[in-house]
C-alpha cells in the first residue's frame, strides 16, 4: 500500500468532503450500478489545484490510483493508472487556481461484480532528475498494459506499482493535493458524479453548489455566493455505467484466436477445419474473465454474421489459383 495513505487522514471521515453530485447541482442523474451487467468506467472530469507549495521547485500534476475489483471468478483484480498530461508539467511554485485532468479515464470498463476498491489522489510531484521519466513510463504502462484486463495486467503490475509506489509514496518527492481511500460494494456504487475536497464536509454540504459542465469547475449556484471549495483543492469524479464494451480489440487471447483462423483460412483450410477455428474463437470470446456474459454472446454473434458469408464463399468456388475473398480483420469483427 502506498504509504501516501499516512499522510493522507481520508476513509470517508466527516473532516473533509466527499459527496455525490446530482441534478441539483448541475450534474446527472445518479442510479445504482447493475450487478453482472454493465462495465465500470471511472473518469477524471476535472481537478483543481487552488496553489502550489512555495519555494524554488517546479511541480508536476499527477492524478494516481490504485485499483481492486472483484472478478467473477470471485478472485481479485488489481491495477494502478497514472495520468501526468504534458501541459501539466513544469509548473512554477504558487501557480493558483488551475483546472487539470478534464475527463481523463483512471479506469476503463471492468465487469462490475460487486466489489471495487479506489485509492486516487491528486499529487504535485516535485520536477527532479528521475521525475519525467518515471512518470513517463507510469503513463505508457497505464496505456500498454491495459490495465483493465485481466490477462497482460498482472505483467506489468508489479513493475508498475513499485515505480508508482517509489514516486508518490516517497516524504519530499511530492504532495498530496487530495483524494480518497474507499471501497464500494454493489448496493452503494452509483454512477453518477462524486466531489472530493479536503474543504470540510460540513461546509460544502450546506452551501449551494453546481458543476459547470463547460468548464468544470464547482461554482456557486447563484452568481456571487459564497463557494465554500474557493480556497481548497478539489476534484470531480465520474463513475460511469455501460452494457458494452468498446476496447475488447485489445484483448490479446481474442486476437490471437482469430491470429490462427486468418492463418489457416489463408493457407487453404476445408470448411470444417475453418468451422473448428470459429468455435475455439467464440469460446474464447465467452470465456474471456473482461467480458459481461451477455457482452460476450452478442460479440460472438457479430463474429459469426461476418465469418460465415466470407467461409461460404470460399467453400463454394472450386480448387486454385483464385484468391479467397479476404476475412475481416479482428478490428471488424465485433
Amino acid at each position: 500500500m502506498p504509504n501516501w495513505f499516512s499522510r493522507l487522514i481520508w476513509q470517508g471521515t466527516t473532516d473533509r468532503t466527499m459527496m455525490w453530485l446530482g441534478p441539483d447541482h448541475g450534474a446527472p442523474e445518479r442510479r445504482g450500478v447493475r450487478l453482472g451487467e454493465e462495465y465500470v468506467t471511472l473518469r477524471v472530469k476535472s481537478a483543481r489545484i487552488p496553489y502550489l507549495r512555495a519555494g524554488p521547485t517546479k511541480y508536476h500534476l499527477s492524478v494516481a490510483t490504485w485499483l481492486d475489483w472483484q472478478t467473477e471468478a470471485h478472485s481479485t483484480q488489481h491495477g494502478t493508472s497514472v495520468i501526468a498530461p504534458s501541459e501539466e508539467r513544469g509548473l512554477p511554485p504558487k501557480h493558483r487556481d488551475r483546472i487539470s485532468f478534464v475527463d481523463k479515464p483512471a479506469l476503463r470498463q471492468v465487469p462490475w461484480q460487486g466489489e471495487l476498491n479506489v485509492k486516487i489522489a491528486l499529487f504535485a510531484v516535485v520536477e527532479e532528475t528521475l521525475a519525467q521519466p518515471v512518470l513517463d513510463y507510469l503513463v505508457k504502462a497505464t496505456e500498454v498494459a491495459g490495465f483493465g484486463f485481466a490477462g497482460p495486467a498482472k505483467v506489468y503490475a508489479g513493475l508498475v506499482k513499485e515505480a508508482s509506489d517509489a514516486i508518490f509514496g516517497t516524504v519530499g518527492s511530492s504532495d498530496v493535493v487530495t483524494g480518497m481511500d474507499r471501497g464500494f460494494l454493489a448496493e452503494d456504487l452509483q454512477a453518477g458524479y462524486l466531489l472530493l475536497s479536503d474543504a470540510p464536509a460540513a461546509e460544502t454540504a450546506k452551501a449551494k453548489v453546481r458543476f459547470d459542465p463547460q468548464d468544470k469547475r464547482i461554482k456557486p449556484k447563484v452568481d456571487g455566493g459564497s463557494n465554500p471549495l474557493k480556497d481548497y483543492a478539489y476534484m470531480v469524479l465520474e463513475f460511469k455505467a455501460d452494457r458494452v464494451r468498446n476496447d475488447w480489440s485489445q484483448f490479446e487471447s481474442l486476437r490471437n484466436a482469430w491470429g490462427v483462423l486468418e492463418k489457416r483460412y489463408e493457407d487453404g483450410a476445408k470448411p470444417d477445419e475453418m468451422e473448428e477455428l470459429f468455435q475455439r474463437y467464440e469460446r474464447a470470446c465467452r470465456a474471456s474473465p473482461d467480458l459481461l456474459p451477455e457482452d460476450a454472446k452478442i460479440k460472438a454473434a457479430n463474429a459469426r454474421k461476418k465469418f460465415a458469408p466470407v467461409a461460404a464463399l470460399a467453400a463454394s468456388r472450386p480448387l486454385g489459383p483464385a484468391p479467397r475473398p479476404p476475412l475481416p480483420t479482428f478490428e471488424e469483427i465485433g
